[in-house]
């Protein structure tokens, strides 16, 4: 279920978008990662790789949609 920000912005975790958009945890995860607008908070796992909490707002996530949509697009 989206999460709402203090100022009320709607935010989404990777496993929600995944589960939504049928795709994998791992292949939303890398779809999103690099992109701007995304929150992103370390997890402290020691010893071990270290992993991410991503926070999706909806703007990022239609956009991410839109661009991977149009390249996909027959003309």
């Amino acid at each position: 279920m989206a999460r709402l920000m203090g100022s009320g912005e709607v935010l989404f975790t990777v496993a929600e978008i995944a589960a939504e958009w049928k795709f994998s945890v791992d292949t939303i995860q890398r779809l999103f990662v690099g992109e701007p607008g995304v929150f992103i908070k370390p997890r402290n796992n020691a010893g071990k790789r270290s992993k991410k909490t991503l926070r999706i707002p909806v703007a990022v996530k239609e956009r991410v949609w839109l661009r991977a949509s149009n390249k996909h697009a027959v003309n």
